[in-house]
């Protein structure tokens, strides 16, 4: 798969299609930090180690963090 192949997939399995032309500075504190489980996956990780990734989110920032990291889990096979 090509590099621009793995980003679309990344892209579309975090739901941040509609943030695909803004920088990631510009985007909310919540969406940045998808964003950078995002950029996580990117590098094809065998393994994910997360530290504190919903520090400082709301309630449904949270619970779409938790819905992303249980997708990861089961559907892409990561720890």
């Amino acid at each position: 798969m090509s590099q621009r192949e793995t980003i679309e997939t990344i892209v579309e399995f975090l739901e941040l299609e509609k943030y695909r032309k803004s920088a990631a500075a510009s985007l909310p504190y919540g969406i940045q930090k998808i964003v950078g489980l995002g950029r996580a996956l990117a590098m094809e990780p065998k393994v994910l180690l997360l530290d504190e990734p919903s520090a400082g989110m709301n309630r449904q920032e949270k619970e779409d963090l938790a819905r992303f990291i249980l997708r990861i889990k089961y559907e892409l096979g990561l720890r």
